[in-house]
């Protein structure tokens, strides 16, 4: 049951009413049985899945704790601090082994899950037919990699009850698409819910009002467009692959942040909060911001368990000092080019597994290192180009170029992904030059896509609104204050127009895919 489909809403406030109602202490159990039953509506055969990846992590994480616990028992009340240091490095290492072990379990798990499509018939021939992804599988398998992290770290301990992990692990609004929460915080949610809060629930409500607008109303009208110039892409003018793009550039936002809304909405209406995973990304002025506002979850996620790690790794410390003897400042780009290539190759891999997907991750990963690396002369050269041309750096002029100049190399990383291949794409780029075609754009050949011209310029509409939204939320702006403080009357006129609207505006039956999200298979 997807969150789009018309009986998962009234579903949801009948579940939340018997959340509500249910006494303190067996609120966890509600929140399981939601998440189980929410997850058998994909089939149930999906299930062992998701219960086996929480298992290794609640015996891995059991087994830490007690490796912790145990020499943590031996260790004298009269130790030094050399003593102590000792003990904490031998124990350490055994719980590395552990730590090791059940990590390499679940990921094995995603790695198969993700690679089966084309390696499974390589290994078996053409007729073989792939096991089905799990639900979220990418989703839960990187929270339970950072709960076993986290207790090996000593940054949370480990959960004695398998269920309450298993609840964690099965939370409804987080199983689509994320966010990629941490079970530390989660967890003093489990143990202290929140009773019934009428300000929070309408609050939940209202985000995800907002995010079925997004996803129906813009991700759904805008892809119907996106899909079909893209699939003549051979003998398409450049002009319609450039609107597409841009097109396609929105949707994917609206689809993912949409979802998004929609969870973190539920979540909240239920008295539990999830992380942020979206901040106004289309506002950034560089590559590194935009990924701070983008699946900010993704990539806290990358920066503390894998970036961070091999940063701080003792052998990456003495190469770096060895390069940094002889040229200090090559010693510490050193430090920063192998991390970041690594995790973008793998932020490219964990978005899919065809070539295109590599070379997005490695187009990502160069351009925050130029970025990074060669930040001083870039500035340089930035300040003397706006000196020339009299040019206020600080001016709103030049902060709008630099989000333009953003979202510009966003349009170039989705023009990779949505190509499919190099060939594809090496055809997209050409169309650009050799075939643009301008006057398509005002021919009215943009109506013969897929979108009638009322659905077309609706869909234009609706991308200026979101735009306008968003340029007031990036400001500080908090509309669900805004709309706390008018009168029940205005406020109950404004949600019955935003529940009309979608419902009379949003895309729906055949052609459309209103079910699905982009991510959901991620």
């Amino acid at each position: 049951m997807s969150f789009t489909e018309y009986i998962f809403f009234p579903l949801f406030l009948i579940y939340a009413a018997i959340y509500f109602v249910t006494p303190k202490k067996a609120k966890w159990f509600i929140l399981l049985a939601g998440g189980i039953g929410f997850y058998c509506t994909y089939g149930p055969e999906l299930l062992p899945f998701a219960i086996g990846a929480c298992l290794v992590a609640w015996v891995g994480g059991i087994a830490i704790g007690k490796r912790y616990e145990k020499f943590d028992a031996a260790l004298s009340p009269e130790a030094t601090k050399e003593e102590k240091a000792k003990h904490n490095a031998k124990a350490k290492k055994g719980a590395k082994y552990i730590l090791w072990l059940t990590v390499a379990l679940m990921l094995l798990a995603l790695v198969f899950v993700k690679t089966q499509s084309w390696l499974m018939p390589k290994l078996f021939g053409e007729g073989v037919i792939p096991v089905l992804v799990p639900l979220g599988i990418s989703y839960y398998t990187m929270s339970l990699v950072a709960y076993l992290a986290d207790t090996y770290w000593r940054k949370t301990r480990a959960e004695k009850n398998v269920f309450k992990l298993l609840t964690f692990t099965m939370f409804f609004p987080k199983l689509l698409e994320g966010p990629i929460a941490r079970y530390q915080a989660f967890e003093k949610q489990l143990s202290d819910p929140k009773g019934f809060d009428y300000t929070a629930f309408c609050h939940g409500l209202q985000r995800m009002l907002w995010g079925y607008f997004k996803k129906l109303c813009i991700a759904d009208r805008l892809s119907v467009f996106v899909n079909t110039v893209y699939d003549g892409y051979k003998t398409e003018y450049g002009s319609m692959l450039l609107l597409a793009t841009v097109f396609a550039a929105f949707s994917l936002y609206c689809d993912f942040s949409g979802c998004i809304d929609i969870a973190l909405g539920a979540s909240e209406s239920l008295g539990i909060k999830l992380e942020e995973n979206f901040k106004q990304p289309f506002f950034s002025e560089s590559a590194a911001e935009f990924w701070r506002r983008w699946h900010i979850t993704l990539g806290t996620w990358f920066k503390d368990y894998i970036y961070m790690p091999i940063v701080i790794n003792p052998r990456m410390l003495k190469i770096s000092g060895s390069i940094g003897k002889k040229n200090k400042r090559a010693g510490k780009a050193f430090m920063a080019v192998i991390p970041l290539l690594i995790v973008w190759l793998l932020t490219g891999i964990w978005h899919g597994t065809g070539i295109n997907y590599i070379i997005w991750g490695l187009y990502w990963g160069v351009l925050i290192i130029i970025s990074t690396v060669w930040a001083p002369e870039l500035k340089k050269l930035m300040l003397k180009v706006t000196g020339l041309l009299k040019i206020d750096p600080a001016g709103k002029g030049y902060t709008a170029f630099k989000r333009l100049r953003t979202f510009v190399l966003y349009l170039i990383s989705r023009m990779i992904v949505l190509s499919g291949s190099i060939m594809a794409l090496g055809v997209v780029i050409k169309r650009q030059f050799v075939a643009f075609g301008p006057w398509k754009l005002v021919d009215k050949s943009v109506y013969k896509y897929g979108l009638d011209r009322p659905n077309f310029w609706l869909g234009v509409l609706l991308i200026v609104f979101l735009v306008f939204i968003e340029s007031k939320q990036n400001k500080g702006v908090n509309f669900r204050e805004e709309i706390d403080k008018k009168n029940i009357v205005v406020r109950w006129a404004f949600y019955l127009f935003a529940i009309f609207f979608v419902l009379i505006f949003g895309m729906y039956g055949g052609g459309y895919d209103a079910a699905g999200f982009v991510y959901m298979n991620y």
